[in-house]
């Protein structure tokens, strides 16, 4: 299984030969939006809201596949449900 992490343009990327990784590099602007801060015992840690992470599946479909990217969708679906 490989994990896909965002990160700002130009940043570092981290290599790991235990982890497989997939970087997908954003503008600023595209790295800040949409994001949630919420507490989790006692430490505010921001995460990326569901809308914001189904729009990058989308954007990113050609890397991740499209089959990912319709299954966030539908997992983002039965989560208002």
């Amino acid at each position: 299984m490989t994990t896909v992490i965002a990160l700002p343009r130009n940043a570092w990327t981290p290599s790991n030969p235990v982890v497989r990784l997939k970087v997908v590099h954003l503008t600023r602007a595209a790295f800040t939006a949409g994001i949630d801060e919420h507490r989790i015992e006692g430490a505010v840690v921001r995460i990326y809201s569901i809308t914001k992470a189904v729009a990058d599946c989308f954007k990113f479909r050609d890397q991740i596949g499209t089959q990912f990217a319709v299954e966030a969708l539908r997992d983002a679906c039965d989560h208002e449900r």
